[in-house]
């Protein structure tokens, strides 16, 4: 029997790739060079899995739950400038095809979601659709591109509030259920990612913004991983990696 690659790894792969630049600049840069060719080979699995078994692929993507976190693949895409300096020429073109990607991606989600979506159907992954492309903002001064950046930010800073109030709203009348607890855990993304989309952009940003977005972010990062704790069974699952979200994406000195 023909083994079945899940696509939540990509969720994985984000983690590895912003873990990746996290051990280079606080921990050690040769352990860092192991990650980076580990995140390299799942990304190349991965790519060559979408390339060769599309039919499984498209079955996988059926479910809206799994469609919402599979742009993962191209955020870490967007965070790439961040773990390969020795690809600077390529590396404009390598956030380019990510960001295309994911908004490709957000457009065929959206008119899926309008004609099959309820209530119910509404996960805390649609942060990594609507919020996700803000790991473009991270990157952006990088690759030389700070005002599509800044445009991107303000964008996905709005979708952030208009998702916020719509899953509070499914989740107080419709709880997740045991087995989709573990996308919990993207709770502790979205905000925290804009925190990093806006200190790169803005490195002497407004005070206030800066402290509201900080404030959110430690607040549903340190509620979601209480709530996970008291509630999940499971040590571990690919959608875990949000968790990571805080310190995954600094820039390197």
């Amino acid at each position: 029997m023909k083994s079945r690659l899940p696509l939540a790894l990509t969720g994985l792969l984000l983690g590895l790739t912003a873990l990746t630049n996290l051990i280079f600049k606080f921990v050690n840069p040769l352990a860092a060079q192991g990650l980076l060719f580990l995140s390299l080979g799942l990304w190349l699995l991965l790519t060559v899995y979408f390339c060769l078994e599309k039919e499984d692929c498209q079955k996988q993507l059926t479910s809206l739950l799994t469609a919402s976190t599979f742009p993962t693949y191209f955020m870490a895409m967007m965070l790439s400038p961040l773990v390969l300096p020795l690809a600077r020429p390529y590396l404009l073109s390598i956030w380019a095809i990510g960001l295309v990607g994911h908004l490709v991606f957000l457009g065929m989600f959206s008119i899926r979601a309008k004609k099959q979506a309820t209530w119910k159907q509404v996960y805390p992954g649609w942060f990594v659709i609507y919020v996700g492309p803000a790991a473009a903002s991270i990157t952006a001064r990088v690759v030389g591109q700070i005002l599509l950046g800044q445009m991107i930010f303000y964008l996905t800073f709005l979708a952030y509030l208009i998702l916020m109030v719509a899953l509070f709203y499914r989740l107080s009348k419709w709880p997740l259920s045991e087995q989709e607890l573990p996308n919990m855990a993207i709770m502790a993304a979205p905000s925290s990612l804009l925190l990093l989309a806006f200190l790169q952009l803005y490195p002497c940003g407004h005070s206030v913004f800066l402290t509201l977005l900080l404030l959110l972010s430690q607040g549903f990062y340190w509620g979601t991983f209480l709530y996970l704790v008291c509630r999940i069974k499971t040590w571990f699952a690919p959608s875990f990696q949000p968790l990571l979200s805080p310190v995954s994406a600094q820039q390197r000195p």
